[in-house]
């Protein structure tokens, strides 16, 4: 039998879990091809290389077996992200420059679409209107009806995270990290993420859960500690290039969040 692989590194969610695990991991019933897997009762991302994550764990082998190689007395560090608490203007502002010039990340996919006036192909195209109402309601700091408009959307598209599962939770974190926190909005956050038990499967609501709560994977982070629109495009290149589409899409949260738009032709 092979030996267990050594972590590397892993976020703080990935170590709760391995903590209460022991370093056990089971499989995901009906997502035993992905690298998703249980630590405990919690999930968990396993891989050699990617994105950083609160829920990723790096090794420094293929993970043949259930178990990795977890030390209680000594456990790798984990990476923590602290909330950004940023200037909504000045945000606002980077996000639109950043949305002008996004067709230098490549050709947009899904939601990312509508970034360039183009309707997002389908079931996509049926939600354009409630990502609008989102976006507006965002800009608004109206968390009602951001909240109707967001569950029009979740569990919608294809992938292993629905698209809109993506541009929600994206969204969420942007305000998360704009320091938005009142009744209101925790109510809002609250039923979202109560909702995506029944309207989405348990990765991507674990991985919502992660984003509402202001953390996802290390370009969401860099993006939004980035000093302007250039130095924004490695990041949102890095974000992008996530999955089929969920990159795109948690951009086009992202921006939603930030400006209250989706659109934003030059002048």
């Amino acid at each position: 039998m092979p030996e267990a692989p050594n972590i590397v590194a892993l976020g703080a969610r990935a170590a709760a879990a391995l903590a209460q695990s022991g370093g056990a991991l089971r499989l995901i019933p009906g997502f035993t091809e992905t690298p998703y897997r249980y630590a405990g009762e919690n999930i968990v991302w396993v891989g050699m290389r990617g994105e950083a994550h609160p829920r990723a764990v790096f090794v420094d082998a293929p993970a043949q077996q259930m178990r990795l190689a977890w030390d209680s007395m000594h456990p790798v560090p984990a990476s923590l992200h602290a909330r950004a608490n940023l200037d909504r203007a000045a945000t606002a502002q980077r996000f639109a420059e950043l949305a002008h010039r996004c067709r230098e990340l490549g050709e947009p996919r899904g939601f990312g679409q509508l970034l360039v006036g183009a309707l997002p192909p389908f079931p996509l195209d049926r939600r354009v209107d409630a990502a609008n109402a989102l976006a507006a309601a965002a800009g608004a700091d109206d968390a009602e009806t951001f909240a109707e408009a967001a569950l029009r959307l979740l569990g919608v598209g294809g992938g292993l995270t629905p698209s809109g599962d993506d541009f929600v939770g994206a969204a969420l974190f942007t305000l998360h990290h704009l320091g938005i926190d009142n009744a209101r909005w925790r109510e809002a956050v609250q039923a979202l993420t109560a909702a995506t038990r029944t309207r989405t499967h348990a990765i991507s609501a674990a991985l919502f859960d992660d984003l509402a709560g202001g953390e996802s994977f290390a370009p969401l982070h860099d993006l939004i500690g980035a000093a302007d629109a250039t130095a924004m495009l490695e990041p949102a290149r890095r974000l992008t290039a996530i999955g089929h589409s969920s990159g795109w899409d948690m951009l086009c949260g992202m921006i939603a969040a930030a400006t209250g738009k989706l659109q934003h032709p030059l002048n």
